[in-house]
């Protein structure tokens, strides 16, 4: 007997050889613009399926997680020692992310070169990182 179809809108990512589901809504939610996801589920762009049917992106698996993550809930978990390359994931799909999301990486890395420059470098550093950290236009993306 066959396997029962997935609910409508339902969709199974092979991302690097490990498999997600999601729904279309998720991946193609109108809050993040035009993205490899609308392009992709659309069919503006070709897709590559693998041998089970699921969608195909030969991109990390691992850190596709934390993007996935990020588009579900609009919440920005991403552990620090991967920070960097998820940033780079998602703008590989597109993925706007609001610049305070990521702002407190750079202004962590900017304060801590500050601190063997002048006392002025250090302030003016450190005034910035506090208008990115808690600047109330969330909507301003990278």
């Amino acid at each position: 007997m066959a396997a029962p179809a997935p609910p409508a809108g339902v969709i199974t990512l092979n991302i690097g050889g490990t498999l997600y589901t999601t729904t279309s809504a998720t991946l193609t939610n109108p809050v993040y613009g035009d993205t490899f996801f609308t392009s992709l589920l659309s069919g503006r762009f070709a897709s590559t399926r693998d041998r089970d049917g699921n969608l195909f992106v030969d991109r990390n698996g691992r850190l596709f997680e934390y993007v996935l993550d990020y588009l579900r809930t609009g919440k920005w978990r991403v552990p620090t020692k991967v920070k960097a390359a998820v940033r780079e994931e998602a703008a590989f799909y597109g993925i706007p992310l609001p610049f305070a999301l990521i702002s407190d990486d750079l202004c962590d890395e900017l304060l801590l070169k500050s601190q063997v420059r002048s006392a002025s470098h250090a302030y003016a550093s450190a005034r910035t990182c506090i208008h990115t950290r808690f600047s109330p236009d969330f909507s301003a993306a990278l």
